[in-house]
């Protein structure tokens, strides 16, 4: 779900800045977000599975 939010920031970002502004430059912080999301959400994700400790199952 995080990546596809991401994905539409992104998309958010470049439609506003080059349709509705019509101004190429403030785009490329989108464009830029939109390439980097995916490194850094691969790192968060390797962080969370090696340091977070998983909860244990409940014994009944």
């Amino acid at each position: 779900m995080a990546v596809e939010l991401g994905n539409k920031n992104g998309s958010i970002g470049l439609l506003v800045t080059l349709n509705l502004l019509e101004f190429e430059t403030m785009s490329m912080p989108s464009a830029v977000y939109g390439v980097l999301m995916f490194f850094f959400g691969f790192l968060l994700t390797l962080y969370g599975r090696k340091y977070i400790p998983q909860p244990s199952p409940a014994t009944a």
